[in-house]
Formats: structure tokens, sequence, C-alpha cells
């Protein structure tokens, strides 16, 4: 991975003596003691381990309550735990404390792009602009930002406990759109009783009418629907013969949920393998796959891009490969297991260590053991 460090430039904040404006009169030990925990929260932060960097930002933020770049590192240690309304608030404390905090704005400006709340975004980018005027990878953000502000005024919305639906209302039936809601209501509950794991914040969905799933999405033709963060659904006609397969929703629910618990961590193998599981193994697009003894063997590290950008015979493999080797983790394991790694997942980056945390044996040798001695599957 990149150094977070070096990604942010906020370690030569700690390089200088803290100021008394910020930070209020503090002995001289305690004033050690928080630079040195503000130092170590960045070294985790660097290696990864952004669970232990929260703590130490959380005890540096005590010692010295206010050091507005020690809430940006705590911020960073949030969201790169998938915590982003604690990344949103942390952050909002930094800037009220020092509103020409160095990138702050800008990194207040993705959280707000995640929680699609465009026009915050767009105010904190410009903000972000002006104190950075030569930053080209800002002006991108905040003009990808405007565009997709200018595509949501065309969207309707529908909210229920769990998710923000949009959709046109001009050429989607309400009705067809509530049915979808009330089904993806019971998946998430279903999936969530299941990894006994229920997220309380709204999970954006898009429904696309017609063809426009396909062109919105670059999708190929055998995609039946997407998740990048949002789901994404063509909606189908109102009628019985067009209603939406309910493997479908398990299937993206389950993309939703995993991307979740791993704060976007899980390789692809994986969340296609759970999304298949859930989705019950085997209702695809694609013709069923078996793994056999006898085929090359395709190693688990290989399958990291997104499957729709394979040809069809490559992702039929590689969707297949995944379910298989998922399920033999289950078996092993169970879902209990499996929750528990997506969770030391978002909480550290180094996808063995976290392997062998949870499951007490190397990634590797698991893998060697999958590709001789599983039997052949299909999905």
């Amino acid at each position: 991975m990149g150094s977070v460090l070096a990604s942010h430039s906020w370690l030569p904040a700690y390089a200088r003596p803290w100021s008394s404006s910020t930070s209020g009169i503090t002995l001289p030990a305690q004033r050690a003691r928080g630079t040195a925990k503000a130092r170590q929260g960045w070294e985790h932060l660097d290696r990864g381990a952004y669970a232990v960097a929260e703590r130490a930002f959380t005890q540096a933020a005590r010692l010295l309550p206010g050091e507005p770049s020690i809430l940006v590192g705590l911020c960073l240690s949030y969201k790169l735990m998938g915590k982003h309304d604690r990344a949103v608030q942390t952050l909002q404390r930094a800037i009220r404390l020092d509103a020409s905090l160095e990138r702050a704005h800008g990194l207040l400006g993705d959280l707000y792009v995640r929680r699609g709340d465009f026009e915050r975004a767009i105010h904190h980018y410009r903000i972000a602009r002006k104190q950075d005027p030569e930053d080209l990878s800002l002006r991108d953000r905040h003009r990808r930002a405007r565009i997709q502000y200018r595509a949501e005024l065309e969207f309707d919305r529908l909210f229920s406990p769990h998710f923000l639906v949009k959709y046109r209302a001009s050429n989607t039936d309400p009705q067809y759109v509530h049915r979808v809601v009330d089904r993806l209501e019971e998946v998430y509950t279903t999936i969530g009783r299941r990894l006994a794991y229920f997220p309380q914040e709204a999970f954006p969905v898009i429904l696309y009418p017609g063809e426009e799933f396909w062109e919105a999405t670059a999708s190929p033709d055998w995609a039946r629907a997407m998740f990048d963060g949002t789901i994404h659904l063509p909606a189908r006609d109102a009628a019985p013969e067009g209603a939406m397969p309910d493997s479908l929703l398990r299937h993206e629910m389950a993309h939703a949920l995993v991307d979740h618990l791993s704060a976007g961590r899980a390789p692809v193998w994986l969340s296609e393998g759970l999304a298949l599981y859930f989705e019950g193994g085997r209702a695809t697009v694609l013709p069923s796959a078996p793994v056999q003894r006898g085929e090359a063997a395709i190693s688990l590290q290989t399958l990291r891009g997104e499957f729709l950008s394979l040809p069809p015979e490559a992702a039929r493999q590689a969707y297949a490969r995944s379910h298989s080797a998922t399920v033999n983790l289950i078996e092993r394991h169970g879902l209990k297991g499996m929750r528990a790694f997506l969770e030391a997942l978002s909480e550290n980056a180094d996808f063995p260590h976290a392997f062998q945390t949870v499951f007490h044996t190397p990634f590797l040798d698991f893998e060697s053991r999958w590709l001789t001695f599983e039997p052949e599957r299909r999905f």
C-alpha cells in the first residue's frame, strides 16, 4: 500500500512545537506524551494498522485536546476503517479549531461524496481549492462532485429504514419502486441475521429505467446489477414477469454488507464468493463452471480486478473459483468466522496478517490445500 504519511502530508505538523493558541496550557510531560502518541498514530496508519492508530490518536487527543491536527489523524483512522460518520464528525471538530488546516477541507469533501452529499462536498472542495489552487487532483474531484450533483437533481428519492433509493418517477412506476424497497428490506434482515450484523446507515440504491443501467455503469450485457459503494439495479417492467429476482437482490445486498464490514478491503474474490453464497450459488447469467482438479490452477491473488471487466469465459471461471474458495472457508470456519475476518480487515490492511490472526493458518497454506484437494464444484 502507499504511504499514508506521504500521500496526505499531515506528519510535518508534528515536527513543530505545539501552539499555545490551539493547545492551551499543557505541562511539558503531558505535551511530550501527546506528541509521542500522535507520532505512533501516524506510524500505525502507515503500516495499515488502523485500529491501533485510532487508539493512539484518541489518547493523543485526550492529552492535547486543542490540537486539530491530531483530530485529522483520528479522522483518517475512522475513514480507513469505514467509520465514515465518525470521520466526518471528527474532521468537523478539527476545522472548528482551525479552518485553515491544510487539506482538511478536501478530505471532508471526499467524505461527503462518500455519503452522497454533493452539495456539502462542493462547498468544502471550493474552500480547499482556494487554499491550494495548484492541486490538480482536488480540481478533478471538485469537477466530478459538481457533475454528480447536477445528475442527482434529476432523481426522485424514496427513503426506507435502511435504503435511500433514487429513481426517475417520470419513467419508473413508483409502485414498482416500493416493491423493490420492501424486498430489499427483507433481504437486509435475512442476510443480517445470518451474519449477526445490522448496520443502521442507509445504503444508496439507484434504479435505472430501460437500458440505462448498462449505459450508466458501462457494464457488459451479461451483468445483472453492480455494486461500487452504491447498489445499481436495472428497473424492469411492473408486470410480474418483469419482477426483479430475489437472488439478484441477495447478491447485491451481500456485497454491500461485506463492503461495510470490511471497510471496503475484502478482496474481489471473497466479496463475489460471499455474494454468490448468499444468492444461492447457482443463479447467474453465465453458464455454470466446474472447478476441476485437472484444470490449470488459478491463484486467488490473481482475482483482484473487477470481474465485470473480464471476457465472459474468464469471468465465469473467476466467479466459480471465488465461490468454491469461499464455501471452503465457510465450511471450515462458519459465517461467524467469516464475519470476524471481515472485521479484522477493516482494522488492518494487511490481508495475510488478518487471515492468519483469525483463521490460525497462513493464507498461502489455505490456498495451496484448496487448489490441491478441493473437489469439483458447480455454482
